[in-house]
């Protein structure tokens, strides 16, 4: 028995059965209306009789109960005889019948001959023989056998079923080509090749050496190979990748030189940076903070101004503490008490009663060194004119001597008119005003890169013209999103409807579908097949 399940299939021509059509849902026909069928149906036959003799009336029982009726004439006569004849060999007739008894048919043939369509006798051709003695399942299949009739199937597997007529893989199976999810820990025991991007699921791809793909274990001497002719590439994004790839920040680790460059800081945190050979810090020119690396030519630069001396240790001497031989050492007095001090030199103290007298009262005896002002040393005073003036955009001017007892001012006022202005903006003398009339005419076609300039809440902005939707204006015209340049729709043969403005709609002009042309060739038969069964 074949079943046929799950497919839409299109039957051209006559379908032919010998046993039931069997269908669990809706059988439709595009040559006729859910009506017609019902129609048909009723109309089937369910029962056939027969009445009368010399005029013989068939009545054919419709389902709906209505009949069909015909009448004939019965044609009245006398058989004398009745007898059997055939146009081959292969049968042998016995006499007529012409009162009572049986009509003998004898087969003419034997056992190595049979019947072809004339009806004649024909012997079997010769058909080869074979020696298969056991048909046996290789590898992947089940079933064969040794007698009788055998089957070989496919066996399936961990994501693999056979079918009846194919094999299916599901999402388990890895595929080469086509996009697809795949759960679980892979392991590649050869060398893999990806020739797009490897991305990690999340916020994260981890690459372990020789490790758990989830964390370190105790594992000891591994190494990750990264080997690449320009070095490796790493770059981040500040913000999201919102300034897209041209924001991006590299750092390239070991490239065709075998240098490094990183797009920002490097900070080590508890460890050291260890210059190995003649490796070395460059760049470290500026020296600015205490914590701030320097290279060896700032640093002698910076020595070569310190005084050399060959100082080996400072000793206090009378009256002094303090002192050393290593590091900064501070000398003191012993104490702050001046009596402790011989005065032999006879400065004057507190309890002297020592006169001052000035020999000439004339202060010139004394030394000037504090640079006090002499009638002798006071400078010349000129008493110039001094005039003051403005430049292009300003007004007011002014002139005054030198020698002022007081303080002098002159005004100073805004002139805007004495400066020239670019297309668009006009002045007055304290103002600029935006006048878009002495803008060039654009007499191209606009294109959607050109520009408007707009205010964006209180600040000017400039806006492309691809860039503005057409949802934010107004529409008081009433357009619609409607497109098409459609300006009536007609019905024509057969239908019934059609407009010129609005929403129209078209319909069959009768549901009778005696109205058309039959010139694919369907037939009025119906019937009530449900399934077909092949045998």
């Amino acid at each position: 028995m074949a079943t046929i399940n799950y497919c839409n299939y299109e039957i051209k021509g006559t379908l032919s059965t010998t046993s039931t059509i069997t269908a669990s849902g809706i059988i439709t026909a595009p040559g006729g209306t859910s009506t017609q069928w019902n129609t048909g149906y009723d109309r089937s036959i369910v029962s056939f009789s027969d009445s009368g003799s010399s005029t013989i009336t068939l009545t054919l029982t419709k389902q709906d109960g209505g009949t069909y009726t015909t009448s004939f004439s019965n044609p009245q006569g006398t058989v004398t005889s009745v007898g059997i004849s055939h146009g081959g060999n292969a049968f042998s007739t016995g006499s007529a019948v012409t009162t009572s008894g049986t009509l003998a048919i004898t087969m003419a043939g034997t056992s190595s001959q049979y019947i072809n369509g004339a009806g004649n006798l024909t012997t079997f051709p010769s058909i080869p023989q074979g020696d298969i003695t056991a048909v046996v399942a290789g590898s992947g299949m089940t079933g064969g056998g040794t007698s009788g009739s055998v089957t070989l199937n496919v066996i399936g597997g961990d994501g693999i079923t056979a079918n009846a007529d194919n094999i299916v893989v599901d999402s388990t199976v890895v595929r080469t080509t086509g996009t697809q999810s795949i759960g679980g820990v892979k392991t590649f025991t050869s060398n893999t090749t990806f020739n797009g991007y490897l991305r990690g699921s999340g916020q994260q791809l981890i690459l372990n050496a020789g490790e758990s793909y989830l964390y370190a274990t105790g594992q000891t001497n591994e190494n990750l190979y990264i080997n690449a002719e320009s070095g490796l590439q790493i770059n981040s994004s500040p913000d999201n990748w919102s300034s897209g790839w041209a924001g991006r920040k590299t750092t390239t680790i070991n490239d065709t030189s075998g240098n490094s460059t990183f797009a920002n800081d490097i900070i080590v945190s508890g460890g050291d940076i260890t210059l190995g050979g003649t490796g070395r810090i460059q760049g470290v020119d500026t020296v600015s903070s205490g914590t701030d690396a320097a290279n060896k030519t700032y640093v002698d630069n910076a020595i070569a101004g310190v005084p050399q001396g060959d100082i080996t240790a400072v000793v206090a001497g009378n009256k002094l503490t303090g002192g050393g031989t290593s590091g900064s050492v501070t000398l003191g007095l012993a104490s702050n008490n001046i009596s402790q001090w011989t005065n032999d030199s006879g400065y004057i103290t507190a309890s002297s009663t020592n006169t001052l007298t000035n020999k000439s009262g004339n202060i010139s005896q004394w030394t000037n060194d504090s640079g006090y002002i002499t009638s002798s040393s006071l400078p010349t005073v000129n008493n110039g004119t001094l005039t003051m003036t403005t430049s292009t955009g300003l007004d007011g001017s002014a002139s005054f001597t030198a020698n002022q007892s007081g303080n002098s001012t002159f005004a100073v006022t805004l002139d805007l008119t004495e400066i020239t202005l670019g297309a668009g903006l006009d002045s007055t003398a304290t103002g600029l005003s935006l006048d878009l009339s002495e803008f060039t005419d654009m007499t191209a076609t606009m294109l959607n890169t050109d520009e408007f300039i707009v205010l964006d809440n209180g600040a000017e902005r400039r806006k492309a013209a691809g860039e503005i939707g057409n949802s934010i204006f107004s529409n008081t015209a009433g357009y619609t999103t409607n497109v098409g340049d459609i300006t009536a729709v007609v019905a024509g043969n057969k239908l019934t409807g059609g407009g010129t403005s609005g929403s129209v709609t078209l319909g069959l002009a009768s549901n009778n579908i005696s109205q058309w042309t039959n010139d694919s060739g369907y037939t009025t038969n119906i019937g009530d097949i449900t399934g077909v069964t092949a045998g």
